[in-house]
């Protein structure tokens, strides 16, 4: 492997691994690419193994938040009494399960909140070994289709557009919240 592809490996993982602290970053858009990249299955276990991580740092930054601040970060105390916490509070780890395998699941937001309330932490690393498996194999084999159908520069150039909308979309979420208060 030369350097160029270990660099870009190590971005798109710790990319992958801390996006998990900007709830609405279309992750897919990385593990898209790791699949066009790296090829299906070595893109499928760069995927599952960053979505794990993912979810276990979540889980453990927000866990240790809780349990010495006695604080919510600012980046979850909105959905402290919604509904999906509140769900997830009373059905645990099986609630969790049935949240993840649902696409349109806010992954993320799971793994923040399920450091802030009492679930099992092997409970939670199993069901997120099983649940992140569809994603990664996915989203993986995507990439190397498409990278296959188009070129980089199109497969870049549409990854860039996604990432470029995510950050208009949070501007215009925050504007909009700070005329609101």
């Amino acid at each position: 492997m030369n350097m160029d592809n270990l660099w870009l490996l190590l971005s798109l993982f710790f990319t992958l691994i801390f996006q998990v602290f900007i709830p609405g970053f279309p992750k897919e858009t990385i593990l898209l690419l790791n699949g066009a990249n790296f090829g299906f299955f070595y893109g499928s276990i760069l995927n599952w193994i960053g979505m794990i991580l993912a979810a276990q740092v979540g889980y453990e930054a927000l866990n240790g938040s809780v349990r010495f601040t006695k604080k919510y970060f600012e980046l979850i105390s909105k959905y402290h009494n919604h509904q999906i916490f509140v769900k997830l509070k009373n059905s645990g780890n099986k609630g969790l399960f049935i949240l993840r395998l649902i696409p349109s699941s806010p992954n993320d937001i799971l793994s923040l909140i399920s450091g802030t309330i009492p679930l099992p932490r092997k409970g939670y690393i199993i069901t997120s070994l099983i649940t992140s498996m569809p994603y990664a194999v996915l989203f993986a084999y995507l990439g190397y289709y498409g990278s296959n159908l188009f070129t980089q520069n199109q497969l870049w150039t549409f990854n860039l557009f996604l990432i470029t909308m995510t950050i208009v979309y949070f501007i215009i979420i925050n504007y909009s919240n700070k005329q609101n208060n």
